[in-house]
């Protein structure tokens, strides 16, 4: 019998970097009196004027109005998934570029801040609040009919136990053969949904990310590594094709074989060693890298 350690997989779909481009065609001819008069002081106990929202259209009028309220200006055309750019007050403008995305676009068009923390559905499946890629994991579901072991590959269809979709819509989805209890919501920023005891002296973890998910399973003690032998899942990939390399990952590719998904290798540890990242989980926050120019 082959044993079973703690075995992480992190399914990640590449975000496509969006190439801001700045266009500054307005139409209109503004001018500006070299030397603008200060702002007389407010009135004792009179309320500071309400400059509304520190953002602008565009570049061009980001930098008139940054110089009328003498602060920093977001352009929101410059938005990208990975980066934020600002004309401040002196007319320099800095670009904020984050390691992972800080928002996508919603089916509107409109972009929507990315939140990797989970909630329940009025279904009760388990959703990330704001993804990129529509995370959706399951909620108490009965095993499969026929099934004769947990775990174990059977013709039956497995339960759907994570969902999610590329940016052509694609579904791909990650089934568990056996019955999964309701989960737990768990981790600081509520990314962890915990189903217990699926198999002997294990729990199965999927931790939300930025780009996708992670999927653990995690043996409690001793008896669970004797317990427990191979342990199968199912992948579907719908217009998609799946190739597994000698390292054990696995690549998805479309009809025209753009990338469309990344099932990297699967890794494991000892539970008295710290855990490793793979390298294609986003962190649930991202840190900005600030370039200035004039």
């Amino acid at each position: 019998m082959r044993r079973l350690r703690p075995v992480a997989a992190a399914l990640t779909l590449l975000m496509a970097l969006e190439a801001a481009v700045v266009v500054e065609s307005t139409g209109q001819a503004v001018a500006l009196p070299q030397d603008v008069p200060a702002k007389k002081a407010s009135a004792p106990g009179k309320a500071p004027k309400e400059l509304g929202p520190a953002t602008a259209a565009s570049v061009a009028a980001a930098r008139l109005k940054a110089k009328i309220q003498n602060r920093r200006i977001e352009a929101t055309d410059a938005r990208t998934e990975t980066s934020t750019t600002y004309v401040n007050a002196d007319g320099t403008v800095t670009e904020e570029a984050y390691a992972g995305p800080v928002r996508f676009k919603g089916d509107d068009g409109s972009w929507q801040d990315v939140d990797a923390s989970l909630t329940q559905a009025e279904d009760g499946s388990i959703r990330a609040k704001g993804h990129p890629h529509g995370l959706t994991l399951a909620g108490r579901h009965a095993a499969p009919r026929g099934l004769k072991a947990a775990g174990a590959p059977s013709a039956s269809a497995p339960v759907p136990l994570v969902t999610m979709e590329d940016r052509a819509g694609r579904q791909m989805q990650l089934g568990w053969y056996g019955a999964l209890p309701t989960p737990t919501v768990e981790g600081a920023e509520d990314t962890v949904a915990r189903y217990k005891d699926v198999l002997p002296a294990t729990d199965l973890l999927i931790e939300s990310t930025r780009t996708g998910y992670e999927q653990l399973l995690e043996l409690k003690d001793r008896s669970a590594v004797d317990a427990n032998g191979q342990v199968a899942y199912s992948l579907k990939a719908e217009g998609l094709i799946a190739k597994a390399h000698e390292d054990g990952s696995v690549t998805f590719t479309d009809a025209k074989g753009k990338t469309a998904g990344v099932l990297p290798s699967p890794v494991m540890w000892d539970a008295q060693s710290r855990a490793p990242r793979t390298p294609e989980a986003a962190p649930t926050r991202s840190t900005p890298t600030t370039r200035q120019a004039a």
